[in-house]
């Protein structure tokens, strides 16, 4: 949803696996998180077309030869077919919930963000960023709008495997010996 450019296990990404005897089976699995660093996603960074709303980062081979392990499990049948169903089946509440949780949050740092803008005026200065805005407003419409029409976006990319295709460049075929 995000499109963060340190998805594909470039940076921040974390994984974990529960080593005590006593867990369960299904708590030895390998797991992933916690999730945080999404500073340069939602169209706020001006690398690897970040900021265009389609593509799917996590499926693209990584000219740099960082990760790539998204990759090969998106070109995994399994694996596609069971993101495309979790993607339906949390997709019904995620708009609802994505909207309102911008909203609390930006309730919740209005006096924050002004503290900090105050100390550091960066309104109108290019950084990270391919689109600059001049205040926090801007910024929160901008990330509300990225991620609804992402949100729309995905939906036609995860409508079947055969749109994940066209649309995120992956064919869901594992070649022998991968």
């Amino acid at each position: 949803l995000f499109k963060n450019v340190d998805a594909n296990f470039f940076s921040s990404d974390f994984m974990w696996k529960d080593t005590d005897a006593l867990a369960s089976p299904q708590d030895r699995l390998l797991n992933m998180g916690p999730i945080w660093d999404f500073d340069l996603s939602v169209g706020n960074a001006f690398w690897f077309d970040s900021w265009i709303l389609e593509g799917c980062h996590v499926t693209e081979q990584d000219p740099r030869g960082f990760g790539n392990w998204y990759t090969k499990m998106f070109d995994n049948p399994s694996f596609l077919s069971m993101t495309l169903e979790r993607w339906r089946a949390k997709r019904p509440a995620l708009e609802k919930f994505v909207n309102a949780s911008i909203d609390t949050y930006s309730r919740r740092l209005a006096q924050a963000q002004e503290r900090n803008f105050a100390r550091w005026p960066i309104f109108g200065v290019p950084l990270t960023n391919y689109y600059v805005f001049a205040s926090h407003a801007e910024e929160v419409a901008f990330v509300k709008a990225f991620l609804n029409d992402r949100m729309a976006w995905l939906d036609q990319a995860f409508a079947s495997p055969a749109s994940f295709a066209a649309m995120c460049g992956r064919h869901g075929a594992v070649q022998a010996g991968q």
